[in-house]
């Protein structure tokens, strides 16, 4: 299986198509459909080589490329062509349902030395990836990724069908273009061989060819299949050169399964590759994505009694949870540390998906049915478990960009206080856990030392935006211990900047930038501290920050890797450049055509809003919430006249749930701009005002 998870990973590691790639041999063709009952299979070498040697009048034997040869020199090339499209069924067949699975994987080409038209003939089947067909090398420059080549030939008349020793022995020269095109995808691709035996000739000769040309830096192939008829002698040599056995016998006995094992066995192995088809990262907490939809499809089709795949998704919470149950709180824990370690990264998590994980953080709370219920089970949480369960509500209301309830905040507070993670560092009184104490030795401390500063963040940020004399408490903590991590360290200089630029001392801000010098590995902080330079009236010195933070951030992404925390942070970096150029800074600057720098960011942020990184719509979204919702239009209380004289009747409106969410949309907008180190102003410069003052409101 670790074989197979090796295959998975690079075969779903982009989305139209990954870094797999697959050689078909004769034997997947048997899978196809036959057209009536009586229609021949299709044949393996053996056969083939058995019809060869009866037309000849000679005893048959194994070398099939050898008896084809003297069937051309008996009876001509194209008798030769013709007894291939005789015995070789393919208008009698049709793909079948192993053909469909094998195409609906993202592929990033697909090779087969076979003649037959089956793999062509599925790809009506597949809705949502286009293949083009390679059948002879000067349709190479025409076509792209992903392909299906015919290696060999294909019927009815790409000649020359591969068949013979001389056709082997010339191959490289003639063809040089497939082999190198082999070659190359072997270098660049995982690559898979199936429908082989590890004496067909195909797979022989093609495997000599590689190893001819890139000899020992050859990766490993993976060769899946029976092969328990193979010697361990074979299987060693076969290593040796590189190729990885995957034996699917001992799951598909012929005992148990019969003539139907090969098929089968090919089944299960294509469903494993499926299932390890990622989530898609845009959906997150939009829908639930476990089991994956494709899997789920696929599973439906599935076989009945094929053995169980490994890491097949499953839900992680029961159908019937007992809320009653503090245990059930241990699952919430699981299922939320899931959903956070597979959040895709975005600066600013976007609306729909933020929407999402509000719902579903309030659909766990209410579970409880009352307040008190809930914190009576969070509390009979051993201590660590307590600390990990409010670290991973605190970083889900993080995400929705507001701020802790007051009962959200009291247990922050009290497990902060109960436990020191940091001992050698700090000094608290009030902790009741520590490292080195015999009953917590097992705990996992890394996890523990991490929710734990974030959760102090949060309290500091809390202090902040509520002017708190707490703030100094927190941030003389903090600097004891933010040597350990440069993230921590920076995380800091940001709150102590907002902290003074919200009293307005812009002297403070001056000497904490010249302290401050972000690690290059962090570029986005970098980005951040320009938008604080911005705040205080230098501009000029924040572009060369935001520029410099680009040309990183372009830097560390890999062409294919579908990266959403770098391509978020490059389109706020753009945007913030973007707004800049209202404040003048573009004057006597290299770039003589302001316009043409503005359409090259506009449209690299055309393309980043297919990845949802897309800052325009974000704050457009919010600020269109913030004008139709304004709360302050709901007055909580109404007066009238009665209907006797000098009578007034009074009505009052409770706050409730619904009138803090509509509040939402004014902490949102505030926690964004910090969030993606936005400068809401610039000089005489304002963005976005109205609508900030109205959160302000």
């Amino acid at each position: 299986q670790h074989h197979i998870n090796q295959i998975r990973q690079r075969l779903w590691l982009r989305g139209e198509y990954g870094q797999a790639s697959i050689m078909i041999g004769s034997g997947f063709s048997i899978n196809a459909q036959k057209s009536i009952s009586t229609t021949p299979d299709f044949p393996l070498w053996s056969p083939l080589a058995k019809k060869m040697a009866e037309a000849l009048n000679i005893k048959p034997h194994s070398n099939a490329l050898s008896l084809a040869a003297e069937y051309e020199a008996n009876f001509g090339r194209e008798a030769l062509d013709r007894f291939l499209h005789e015995i070789i069924p393919d208008n009698q067949h049709s793909p079948g349902k192993l053909h469909q699975l094998l195409m609906a994987l993202p592929w990033s080409d697909i090779y087969t030395t076979n003649y037959d038209t089956l793999l062509e003939r599925t790809r009506k089947y597949i809705y949502d990836r286009k293949y083009d067909v390679i059948h002879t090398p000067s349709d190479i420059p025409n076509t792209k990724n992903p392909r299906i080549v015919k290696l060999h030939g294909s019927f009815p008349s790409h000649r020359p069908f591969i068949i013979t020793e001389e056709d082997y022995r010339t191959y490289p020269v003639k063809f040089a273009p497939f082999v190198n095109m082999v070659q190359q995808s072997i270098m660049e691709t995982i690559f898979c061989l199936i429908g082989f035996s590890g004496e067909d000739p195909n797979f022989v000769n093609w495997i000599g060819w590689v190893r001819d040309n890139l000899g020992e830096s050859m990766p490993n192939i993976y060769l899946c299949g029976f092969h328990d008829k193979l010697s361990e002698g074979k299987k060693r040599l076969l290593a040796q050169k590189r190729i990885i056995t995957i034996d699917l016998s001992p799951l598909f006995p012929e005992s148990k399964w019969g003539k139907s094992r090969h098929a089968k066995s090919l089944e299960w192995f294509l469903l494993n590759l499926m299932y390890g088809e990622p989530s898609d990262l845009s959906q997150w907490m939009i829908k639930d994505t476990l089991p994956k939809p494709r899997s789920l499809e696929w599973k439906k089709k599935a076989s009945d009694g094929l053995p169980d795949i490994p890491n097949e998704p499953a839900s992680l919470l029961p159908s019937n949870p007992q809320k009653s149950d503090p245990k059930i709180i241990e699952t919430f824990l699981i299922k939320w540390k899931e959903e956070r370690e597979t959040y895709p990264g975005w600066v600013i998590c976007p609306q729909k998906n933020r929407d999402g994980l509000w719902k579903k953080t309030q659909n766990v709370l209410e579970s409880f049915n009352t307040l008190n219920n809930l914190i009576e089970c969070i509390e009979k949480l051993d201590k660590t478990q307590q600390l990990l369960f409010i670290y991973e509500l605190n970083w889900r209301i993080e995400k929705v960009l507001v701020p802790l309830e007051e009962w959200q905040l009291n247990q922050t507070l009290k497990v902060v206080n109960w436990l020191n993670p940091f001992p050698q560092y700090i000094s608290m009184e009030s902790a009741e856990v520590i490292p080195n104490q015999s009953k917590s030795a097992q705990e996992n401390w890394s996890a523990i030392q991490e929710a734990w500063i974030q959760l102090v963040f949060s309290l500091i940020k809390d202090a902040r935006e509520s002017h708190k004399e707490e703030f100094y408490k927190w941030k003389t903590l903090l600097e004891k211990l933010v040597h350990l991590n440069s993230e921590w360290q920076e995380k800091l200089y940001y709150e102590q900047c907002l902290y003074h630029l919200t009293r307005l001392e812009i002297w403070e801000i001056k000497k904490i930038l010249n302290q401050w010098n972000p690690a290059d590995h962090l570029p986005f902080w970098k980005a951040k501290r320009a938008g604080i330079l911005a705040e205080i009236g230098d501009p000029i010195e924040a572009v060369k920050e935001l520029e410099t933070a680009l040309e990183k951030i372009r830097s560390m992404l890999s062409v294919g890797d579908l990266n959403y925390e770098l391509l978020s942070q490059e389109s706020y970096i753009i945007y913030n450049l973007r707004w800049l150029e209202h404040c003048k800074v573009w004057e006597n600057r290299e770039f003589s055509n302001l316009e043409d720098q503005n359409k090259i960011y506009d449209a690299r942020l055309d393309q980043l809003e297919s990845y949802k990184c897309n800052p325009r719509q974000e704050i457009d979204d919010l600020s269109l919430f913030l004008e139709q919702s304004n709360p302050l239009k709901q007055v909580p209380q109404r007066e009238k006249s009665g209907f006797y004289p000098r009578t007034v009747i009074k009505t009052y409106n409770l706050v409730g749930i619904n009138y803090v969410e509509k509040i939402f949309p004014a902490f949102q907008i505030i926690r964004l701009f910090e969030e993606a180190g936005i400068p809401v102003r610039c000089n005489s410069y304002l963005y976005y005002d109205k609508y900030l003052f109205q959160a302000c409101e």
